[in-house]
């Protein structure tokens, strides 16, 4: 009986030791986990700052070089031009018929488009779009994309819009540029027909030139209608944008 009790507390006082060293190992684990953590965490941080620092370099890199390929990107990045757009734009051929808006960035806009064809004038009305648009289609030279910038100067009608449709066909893209005159009874009501024919026409977008330009007073004239040196720079880059964003993503 005794060597059996001897026995028993031997076994239980194994049992116990194997307890406590299976509690300790546990303990020191979990009282070295975090710091592992905190440590692998803090690598993973440098390691993060180092490749951030890396892409940042070859970012600059590569602008460095797309902006040297690249004079007009260089020129109008500045103003929401991207690389991609403008390497596209060089070889797009386009048809714009404007007013005086027109007029004030035809600069901007052959530099963009170095193939565009384009007939702009002071005092335009919207009605004198059909017969330019007709001489094109006529002579082969309207091009699959057309931008329309009228309405500055009078109202457009559902039916000159439905003429301009059937001129250009349904196979080409047309972009209507929105009016923004200040102070012209005809502003939010030609505005309005526009968005309403971008929904009838599937070739028709509306560039709302108003909406983008509402919190830029700084960018028109005294007259709040015609863009000044800065303005015309962000009127026609939007423009182009509108045009080639939508255009670029067709081909892919």
């Amino acid at each position: 009986m005794k060597k059996s009790r001897q026995w028993a507390v031997i076994g239980a006082a194994a049992v116990v030791a194997v307890v406590v060293v299976i509690t300790g190992i546990i303990w020191i684990n979990h009282a070295t986990a975090p710091t592992s953590s905190g440590t692998t965490a803090a690598k993973s941080s440098q390691v993060q700052k180092i490749t951030n620092k890396q892409v940042t370099a070859g970012d600059k890199r590569r602008l460095r070089k797309e902006r040297a390929a690249d004079p007009v990107f260089a020129k109008y990045e500045r103003y929401g031009l991207t690389y991609a757009e403008s390497q596209y734009a060089h070889n797009m051929a386009v048809s714009m018929v404007g007013d005086s808006l027109t007029v004030g960035s035809e600069y901007g806009f052959k530099e963009i488009f170095p193939k565009i064809n384009l007939d702009a004038q002071v005092g335009r009305q919207a009605t004198a779009g059909p017969a330019i648009l007709s001489a094109w289609a006529n002579q082969g030279q309207l091009a699959h994309t057309v931008i329309v910038e009228l309405g500055t100067n009078g109202r457009i009608t559902a039916d000159l819009v439905a003429q301009i449709e059937r001129i250009c066909g349904a196979k080409r893209r047309i972009f209507w540029v929105g009016v923004n005159a200040v102070g012209r009874e005809w502003e939010s009501d030609d505005n309005a027909l526009m968005r309403k024919m971008a929904r009838k026409y599937s070739n028709l977008t509306f560039v709302n030139w108003y909406a983008a330009s509402q919190a830029h007073e700084d960018w028109f004239n005294d007259d709040a209608v015609h863009p000044n040196a800065k303005g015309q720079k962000y009127f026609f880059t939007f423009v182009a944008k509108s045009v080639l964003k939508p255009t670029i993503a067709a081909q892919k």
